[in-house]
């Protein structure tokens, strides 16, 4: 295939049935096609989370804001494969970042509120989290997290 949207198209399915390595090698031939492809590189970036390939799931999404600095998608993920790396400030200037260009996405304030959890900064994660929930009041991890904070924060004061 000469076209690059017909390897988007193939992937779809490779993704969707869980056949993650299938998918890397449409993108690496969608890519080959059209090298600027942002999209491509960030989906790429992601098939190798899901893997825990994470430096090559991290060179992709390097890739993918070297195209576009403003793909809120490819900073929240990188964001949280720097959170699961445990580096707490890197992760954080991501998710900034990204709720600097959008800052109506609750996964990115529920993100950021987990790196000061982890940091133990409690009051700055609930502020986070609170914000999330403004957004998303639903989300039941979020409203989970919440109610472990303010424990940590009760068990603290006494």
């Amino acid at each position: 295939m000469s076209d690059s949207g017909a390897w988007l198209e193939t992937v779809e399915i490779y993704s969707w049935a869980g056949m993650h390595q299938e998918a890397i090698v449409c993108y690496d031939h969608a890519i080959e096609i059209n090298p600027s492809d942002g999209v491509a590189w960030f989906r790429k970036g992601f098939e190798f989370f899901l893997l825990d390939r994470n430096r090559e799931a991290l060179e992709c999404f390097n890739k993918a804001l070297e195209i576009n600095p403003k793909n809120v998608a490819a900073l929240e993920i990188k964001g949280a494969y720097l959170l699961r790396c445990s580096k707490e400030q890197e992760a954080m200037e991501c998710f900034d970042k990204a709720i600097q260009i959008f800052d109506e996405n609750a996964c990115l304030w529920f993100n950021r509120g987990m790196v000061f959890k982890k940091r133990g900064n409690y009051w700055e994660a609930l502020t986070s989290f609170e914000r999330g929930l403004e957004i998303c009041p639903t989300d039941e991890d979020a409203l989970r997290c919440v109610a472990d904070i303010l424990k940590r924060i009760v068990r603290r004061r006494e």
